[in-house]
């Protein structure tokens, strides 16, 4: 059985909107001042695509947050979306792993050595 997104602590509409909220910005606003292209607001308000990693990290900025946490919310959400069980199992331990970091700290172990992450497509995220 798949996960339902009442199991995520935030979806990327819910973050969307908490952005609006704390800076008073428009969604034109948003999209003209992060790069965020009309369309992709709008689908990220239908609930029709997820943050990609750059929003994550402008929007954790903004919110305060962990980074971390708002990419696996939100990798959590799209794993769901997508009933990828795999993804939903790994995204869903990463969240959990989050919800009580308040660090923020990505790293990663590329190669076996230790560094910020500056590239997420290519690292495990590790908490």
């Amino acid at each position: 059985m798949f996960e339902t997104a009442k199991e995520i602590t935030m979806k990327t509409q819910e973050y969307l909107a908490e952005v609006r909220r704390k800076t008073g910005y428009t969604n034109y606003k948003i999209g003209k001042d992060f790069g965020i292209p009309q369309p992709v607001i709008s689908r990220y308000n239908t609930g029709k695509e997820t943050l990609s990693e750059t929003n994550a990290f402008q929007f954790s900025e903004v919110l305060q947050m962990p980074v971390g946490k708002i990419i696996a919310d939100t990798k959590l959400e799209n794993a769901i979306n997508k009933k990828n069980v795999k993804k939903i199992s790994f995204w869903k331990h990463q969240a959990e792993r989050f919800k009580n970091n308040t660090t923020g700290m990505m790293t990663a172990l590329p190669l076996g050595t230790w560094e910020t992450v500056t590239d997420l497509s290519s690292y495990f995220i590790l908490c």
